[in-house]
Formats: C-alpha cells, sequence, structure tokens
C-alpha cells in the first residue's frame, strides 16, 4: 500500500506540475507546489488519524502511549498521532534545509524530484516516531505551540501581502480592460462579489460566536468586539482615502482571515460549552494554511537580479494565478534543460515549510485540546490558557500590521510607497 501510495502522490505531482506550466507558471516553482501538494496529503491523512486512529489502535499501544484513560482515550490516540506526523515532517524539511545547504547538483535533483521516495521516506519516519513515549509530545505540544504563534504572525503578513497583490492585480485587469475595450462589466462584478463575500463572510462568523459566546462572559464580548471594531476601521480608513494604497476588497479579504482567527480563539478559551475541534475551523483553518503555502511558493521566486520594487511587479508575479492568464510563459529549449539550482530562498522555503507543520498540529488539535467523539477534553498534551493567550496575541499583532499598512504612507511621508 505505501508502494502503491507513492507512486501515485508522484504521479500526482508531475500531472499537476504541467498542468500549472500550462497555465503560465514558471518551472522554477513546480517543486515547490510539489511540496505544498505533499503536504496536502499528510494533513488529510492526519485528519483521518485525528477522528479515526483509535479504531485501527491495538490495545498495547494505548498502554505504551500512556492513553489508558477510557474516557479520553481516544482524544488521546487521536491527538498523539497527529503530533507524531506533524513532528516527521517537521523532520523532513528540516533535514532538507540543511542538505540544500550544500548546494550541489545531486541534493538539488532530490530537492525537485524522488517524491515516492520521498512519501516513503516521510511514512517510515512517522512509522518509528510511536516508539516515542507521549512524555515526549508533551513538550513538542509546547514547542509546536511557540512555532504556531511565530508562523500565525508570519502567515497574517502574507494574507496582508497576498490581499494587496490580489486587488492590485484585478484592478489592474479592470484598468487594461477599460482601456482596450471602453467597459470592465466582468472586473467590477468580481471585485464587487469578491468584497461582499468576503466582508459578509466575516460578519457572518461574528454574528455566530456572539450569539454563542458573547453572553457567558464580559471578557467573550471583550475579545470579539475589538477586532470587530477594528474591521470597521479598515473600511473607514479605505473609504475616506486616508489610507491611499487600501481597497475594500483588501480589507474584505483580511477582515474574513481575522474572522476565523477569532473562531479559534473562542473555541479553544478555557471552560467554554462548544470547546472542540469543529470541523469548519478545520476546513478554513487549512483552507488558509494551505493557500497561503501555495502562494508563499509562487511569490518567493524571482530570478536573482529582478527582485520586484512596486505594486505593478507584484500584481503581474499573481495575475496568472488569480485572474485571467494573459501572456504565457515561453520556455526556451535551454529554459527547458536547464539544470535545478538551490537558492537561499529555497532553503527558506524548507524553513517557512517546517514551521508550517507545526502549525497545523495546532489547526487540528484546536491547540492542543481536542474533543473527540463527545468524550473529556484531554489536557495530556498542552495549557489551555497558554494556547487561548498565543493566539489573541497573535491576532492582535496581525490587526496591528494590516492597521499600519494602511496608515503607513500616511505617517511617513518621506517613504515611496508606491500608492500615491
Amino acid at each position: 500500500m505505501g508502494m502503491i501510495g507513492s507512486c501515485l502522490a508522484g504521479t500526482a505531482c508531475t500531472c499537476l506540475c504541467s498542468a500549472f506550466q500550462c497555465c503560465g507558471a514558471s518551472s522554477k516553482v513546480f517543486s515547490r507546489i510539489g511540496y505544498a501538494l505533499f503536504a496536502l496529503v499528510w494533513i488529510i491523512l492526519s485528519t483521518l488519524l485525528l477522528y479515526f486512529a483509535h479504531y485501527i489502535t491495538i490495545s498495547a499501544l494505548y498502554n505504551h502511549l500512556g492513553c489508558t484513560d477510557a474516557a479520553t482515550r481516544d482524544s488521546c490516540i487521536g491527538l498523539s498521532s497527529v503530533y507524531r506526523m506533524s513532528f516527521s515532517l517537521v523532520v523532513f524539511h528540516l533535514v532538507f534545509f540543511l542538505l540544500c545547504s550544500c548546494r550541489n547538483e545531486v541534493i538539488a535533483k532530490l530537492n525537485e524530484g524522488a517524491w515516492p521516495l520521498k512519501f516513503l521516506a516521510v511514512l517510515a519516519f512517522f512509522a518509528l516516531t510511536f516508539i516515542i513515549p507521549n512524555g515526549f509530545f508533551r513538550i513538542y505540544g509546547y514547542i509546536a505551540m511557540g512555532g504556531s504563534f511565530l508562523f500565525l504572525i508570519y502567515e497574517m503578513i502574507l494574507i496582508i501581502d497576498m490581499a494587496y497583490s490580489w486587488n492590485a492585480a484585478w484592478v489592474g485587469n479592470y484598468n487594461a480592460s477599460q482601456e482596450s475595450t471602453g467597459s470592465a462589466t466582468c472586473w467590477t462584478i468580481m471585485l464587487i462579489v469578491g468584497t461582499l463575500l468576503a466582508t459578509g463572510g466575516g460578519i457572518t462568523v461574528y454574528v455566530f460566536m456572539i450569539m454563542n459566546h458573547g453572553n457567558s462572559s464580559t471578557l467573550n464580548l471583550v475579545v470579539l468586539i475589538i477586532p470587530l471594531v477594528a474591521g470597521a476601521l479598515y473600511f473607514v480608513l479605505t473609504i475616506t482615502q486616508v489610507a491611499r494604497g487600501g481597497s475594500i476588497f483588501t480589507c474584505g479579504l483580511f477582515f474574513f482571515f481575522q474572522s476565523f482567527i477569532s473562531m479559534s480563539i473562542m473555541l479553544s478559551k478555557p471552560g467554554t460549552s462548544t470547546q472542540g475541534t469543529l470541523l469548519g475551523q478545520i476546513v478554513i483553518g487549512l483552507a488558509f494554511l494551505f493557500f497561503v503555502i501555495f502562494y508563499a511558493g509562487i511569490r518567493t521566486e524571482k530570478p536573482a537580479g529582478e527582485e520586484a520594487t512596486d505594486a505593478k511587479a507584484t500584481s503581474e508575479k499573481v495575475t496568472n494565478v488569480l485572474a485571467e492568464p494573459a501572456e504565457k510563459e515561453v520556455l526556451t529549449s535551454d529554459d527547458k534543460e536547464a539544470p535545478p539550482e538551490i537558492t537561499a530562498k529555497t532553503m527558506m522555503f524548507h524553513l517557512f515549510m517546517a514551521f508550517a507543520s507545526l502549525y497545523y498540529s495546532m489547526v487540528l488539535s484546536n491547540w492542543g485540546s481536542p474533543k473527540i467523539n463527545s468524550q473529556p477534553v484531554v489536557k495530556k498534551f498542552s495549557n489551555e490558557h497558554l494556547a487561548y493567550g498565543v493566539m489573541l496575541a497573535a491576532q492582535w499583532i496581525g490587526i496591528l500590521f494590516f492597521i499600519w499598512s494602511l496608515i503607513a504612507s500616511r505617517v511617513c511621508k518621506s517613504r515611496d510607497f508606491g500608492d500615491s
């Protein structure tokens, strides 16, 4: 089964990379697209293990892992499996991070190919982690929480960058269509609908959270009202043109992501009656995570000496991904036969993926406090109060970052932000 799965994974990566090439994506990002899909496979497997690992676990393994409490053993074995898979991926990417420092042709080819071998390596290491007692993964849970705090802040920065780039791409296509045909109805509709969906989705989440958690305590209400007021401030600053480079579409996208963080905070709050890992939270969290990984892979790969320095360059960078493809990249025979190359950005991408592997374990496990099959929350792996504080701090830092992105050109008037 492992060999069949590895072959299927390798075939899928090859086929999807060919599809992205047809859509105009540079061959230099294919390996990163492959790693994003590679991570997706293991994340899906981790989700299945979280809920169904107890069905295939023998009693001896329960005793070995210390999951002997009948009231919480399903949650214990599920969360233990998620942490072990997360740990396996962290080790995998850190190993490649170190290997890439050699920067030779063999390592470069290994980095960009050999997907069945990589699949089998992670699977074998994951199986070996069950030798390690759960005491180690209690410590790993705190490490994952700290790493997830840093990743969550960086994820917010990427979401902000993605929102501005997405807006620049669509507005650029709107202007181009207006100049060439005299009409840009399609792009106008897309911008309006996108803004309404993102903003409406965020408001819906906050209304739901306030109705279910706002009445339980004053603290809950404050924690929900502050980001909601911040969201209103985004739109006020943009509509009044205080934010020179802002748009309501950009505000809507970040507001929707912010609402997901608020939902995660409420679900992880100690003493919350509905505490647990909700399916909606997992789906939204993993969707954002995968999109950020995919975006990071495309965003970070630029030819040497051709770093983009303005919004126009950024718009052109993501147009093929976020909008209708305009001019597809024409690869010459020299480009197709160019040997793989390892750069500092390749190494940093593996480090980014290692932190992403830490973070997804927190998304799946409700930051170490899952509730599975109506069992009580297992408290073997983390401190609920610490998880609550970590996410709350990360959200407020992200809010400050976005507000700064809106007013920076007004505050630092001597600097050119490319939005004048």
